[in-house]
């Protein structure tokens, strides 16, 4: 059984519970960046500095997706809270159809403009065909890593934190296999390069789709018959996008924060200034992991 009654109990026992699962998830989700961080290295400077030059702009999707789910997830904590089952359904199919929505449309922005941001940072040749192969091809996938968190949110609303966890973990073992076979090209497969790393990226995402899937399925009874036409409202999704909004804005401050920390690294330095920092920042996100792991399970208990 599910114990999904957080109006009672010991807090302290709760946040922990709901706490460990996350940070270590997100520790295992940034060595999955490390990983692709060494592979790219060894590719070239050039490489890893359209890499780490593409990261405030794939930070961009992750905000907007994120928020969404936050939203979703703070709602669904709440109607949880307030036994209101039928509520839970509603929020459940909007979301998911949202999440769809607004994924595809960042796909299309995404791949069309993404160029033209790396040049606004001041990336030109290799660095700039790298940069906009690895990000467009993370672009492209967009949708995967949209479902990921609306499933993860479904879960975490019900402060069941461990299948994302336990994707997190497996999608960085998956990564170490994927990574060379898609950059390098060994056994007669194409060398991709920097392509080769978000491709990995999107086929964890879609290993992730299908396990998350199986766990909503299984963990939260999921019935067909809510994602029904009559479930989709407009007041629903609007609730949903009230508090989604704002959580992606805050976020959308950081990826700016990055951005701007970009421009003026690459435009007083080089492609080995942009990748060391780009690197970095792999590490620095290590320090976030506990304060992000409370985040989750404080709102879900709250809401």
């Amino acid at each position: 059984m599910i114990n999904d009654d957080f109006t009672s109990g010991n807090i302290k026992k709760q946040l922990l519970t709901m706490a460990i699962p996350v940070s270590v998830g997100l520790f295992f989700n940034t060595m999955f960046n490390v990983v692709d961080t060494f592979y790219a290295g060894r590719l070239s400077t050039a490489s890893l500095a359209g890499m780490s030059l593409s990261f405030s702009i794939f930070f961009i999707l992750i905000a907007i997706v994120s928020g969404i789910s936050t939203g979703l997830s703070a709602l669904l904590s709440i109607a949880h809270g307030k036994k209101d089952y039928g509520l839970v359904g509603s929020l459940t199919s909007n979301g998911i159809f949202l999440t769809i929505l607004i994924s595809l449309i960042l796909t299309i922005i995404g791949f069309v403009f993404s160029p033209d941001l790396l040049r606004l940072l001041g990336a030109e040749n290799e660095t700039l065909v790298e940069g906009s192969r690895y990000v467009r091809g993370i672009y492209a996938g967009t949708l995967f890593f949209g479902l990921n968190s609306a499933m993860n949110a479904l879960l975490s609303s019900r402060g069941i934190t461990k299948p994302y966890r336990n994707f997190l973990i497996i999608g960085f073992f998956l990564n170490l296999i994927l990574d060379p076979l898609f950059i390098y090209g060994p056994f007669g497969l194409p060398r991709l390069g920097t392509l080769g790393v978000a491709l990995a990226t999107v086929v964890v995402q879609i290993i992730g789709n299908i396990y998350l899937g199986y766990k909503c399925i299984k963990l939260l009874k999921l019935d067909v018959g809510i994602f029904d036409r009559k479930t989709y409202t407009v007041e629903v999704q609007t609730d949903i996008l009230s508090q989604g909004i704002p959580a992606s804005l805050n976020l959308m401050t950081i990826a700016i924060g990055i951005f701007m920390i970009n421009y003026f690294i690459y435009k007083h330095g080089n492609d080995a200034s942009i990748a060391g920092y780009g690197a970095a920042m792999r590490i620095e996100q290590i320090a976030l992991l506990p304060a992000l792991g409370l985040n989750t399970a404080a709102m879900t208990i709250m809401a």
